[in-house]
This record gives structure tokens, sequence and C-alpha cells, in this order.
């Protein structure tokens, strides 16, 4: 099961781990925004995003998604970084 670390606007911010063989194949850090039947994934590279940092995986780019990725990593970017590093996940409440 793939861990829910964020929820907004009824959106759910998730992160999956890596593989259980040892191989980071979802290298670089990232995470996927899921909102009805749209997917869309952003990086955890660094604190400031735009909008060409978010792919879309299926869907569309919804209304706010680039906000709340851009509010997430701001105030939790510490977090995110030790999330990925160590494979456990939470979910974050404000």
């Amino acid at each position: 099961m793939t861990p829910t670390i964020y929820r907004v606007a009824k959106m759910k911010f998730k992160m999956y781990s890596m593989s259980g063989d040892g191989r980071k194949e979802h290298n670089p850090p990232h995470i996927h925004i899921i909102y009805k039947n749209n997917e869309v994934t952003f990086p955890v590279v660094n604190r400031k995003l735009s909008e060409k940092d978010l792919k879309v995986k299926s869907g569309r780019l919804q209304d706010n998604m680039l906000e709340f990725a851009q509010l997430l990593l701001s105030e939790h970017y510490k977090e995110l970084e030790e999330m990925w590093k160590t494979q456990h996940f939470y979910e974050i409440v404000d």
C-alpha cells in the first residue's frame, strides 16, 4: 500500500517507496498528487517549483496543484527529504 503523506483540498499526496531489491527505481525523489482521475508528479529536489516541474501521469493538471505542491515543499521540505532517505512514511498534519 502506498502511504498518503499529505491531504489538502481533496488531493492526496503520495510518496512511493524504493523497490524491495534495493534499486532506486523511483529516483529522483518525487511525490504523486492524486485528485479524482488525475495524477501528477513533482520532484523533491528543491523548495521552488514551476509548472514545468509538474509531470502529468494521467488526466490533466488541475487548478491549485502547483500551489499546494509548493506549499507542501516550502513548509515540509526537510521532512520529505528524511522520509525519502529513511523510507519511513507518515502523514503530515498541519
